[in-house]
């Protein structure tokens, strides 16, 4: 009898041991989202981060706001991608958005291309089923999409964030409306597109 009660304690333990390594294991697996703390990179890339508010990147309820956002906000998201690149030796471009939609804007659909062999080398927001096909040639060639239209290139930050805070002003009261900003980050600058969708 007391064998058998040592062997049900000593299992007992051994699985609370073993649920709470595997609890710890996934924690960060099953952590909500934290504000301006989300890792983008893969186990395969080591030391590849970039953080992001998936849920907010800044309040555009005024143009002061905008500004704000755009330089704060916005701007320290090109310094993380030019600190990510050297983790991506094959990386030659880098794509994500702006959704501005109900006086907020997000970030989404960040995406690290290597355009010459035509791979996606890394994606945040997708899985491998989920991502849309890659307009290649439409890239290789500045191809504005349909329902886009071309804002321009930059080389500075301070045109990247008057392009930006211009787009999003125009909009400030685009009630029932979104408008999604893509910025496509190469060694020759940034390229920006913008559509205004009703909701």
């Amino acid at each position: 009898m007391k064998k058998t009660l040592l062997s049900i304690v000593i299992l007992l333990t051994m699985v609370t041991l073993g649920c709470k390594k595997q609890a710890e294991q996934n924690t960060d697996l099953d952590k909500p989202y934290e504000k301006e703390k989300i890792k983008i990179g893969t186990s395969q890339q080591k030391g590849a981060s970039f953080y992001k508010d998936s849920t907010k990147l800044f309040d555009a309820t005024t143009i002061a706001a905008i500004n704000y956002g755009c330089k704060y906000k916005l701007m320290p998201l090109f310094d993380e991608i030019d600190a990510l690149l050297p983790n991506y030796p094959d990386a030659d471009r880098v794509h994500f958005k702006i959704t501005y939609n109900n006086q907020f804007a997000y970030i989404t659909d960040f995406v690290v291309l290597d355009e010459h062999n035509k791979e996606v080398l890394n994606a945040y927001d997708y899985d491998a089923s989920s991502l849309p096909p890659i307009d290649w040639e439409g890239i290789r060639y500045g191809r504005n999409k349909a329902g886009w239209t071309s804002n321009g290139s930059c080389t500075s930050r301070d045109c990247i964030e008057n392009k930006t805070s211009s787009i999003l002003t125009a909009n400030l009261d685009a009630t029932g409306k979104t408008v999604t900003i893509e910025y496509a980050r190469d060694a020759s600058g940034v390229t920006i597109h913008s559509k205004v969708v009703t909701n």
